[in-house]
């Protein structure tokens, strides 16, 4: 199990950094998202990868086998949760199909109550559309449906 936990952390981490180089060669207007995206992102992943290879030593005559399982029930519903998200942004875009996508996880994957959900997808929709697109100026992506139906 420390292994599959480290091998992502260490996957996750080269994206991040690859992502991080590719965007420094981008003009200066298009790099500011990937590196504000990136850069954090690239020392979280770097944080997490030095602790699973800390956690995944040993300690002294501590044995190092033991039955392994590939995913357990409660990683697997995340990593679904994690594909639905995914495709709700593909489709939908970033404002709509991320704010459907977090209400959707706050209601039916953590349980939160009608309030809690509504209050989270309009929090994600404010900062999408209004930080983003407005304040910002930047294009997000806007989703297959979208585009789709132009």
């Amino acid at each position: 199990m420390r292994s599959l936990d480290t091998a992502v952390a260490a996957a996750l981490f080269t994206i991040f950094v690859v992502m991080v180089a590719v965007a420094t060669r981008y003009p200066h207007e298009a790099r500011l998202v990937p590196l504000v995206v990136g850069v954090p992102a690239m020392l979280l992943a770097g944080w997490q990868l030095s602790r699973e290879i800390s956690r995944s030593r040993p300690a002294a005559g501590e044995f190092a086998g033991g039955a392994r399982v590939f995913m357990t029930p409660a990683e697997g519903r995340s990593l679904s949760w994690l594909a639905f998200f995914t495709l709700m942004i593909l489709a939908g875009g970033f404002v709509a199909g991320g704010a459907i996508a977090v209400m959707a996880c706050q209601r039916f994957w953590l349980g939160e109550s009608w309030r809690t959900t509504l209050f989270g997808g309009a929090l994600a929709f404010i900062v999408a559309h209004v930080c983003f697109e407005r304040a910002l100026g930047l294009v997000l992506f806007s989703g297959w449906l979208a585009e789709w139906i132009r």
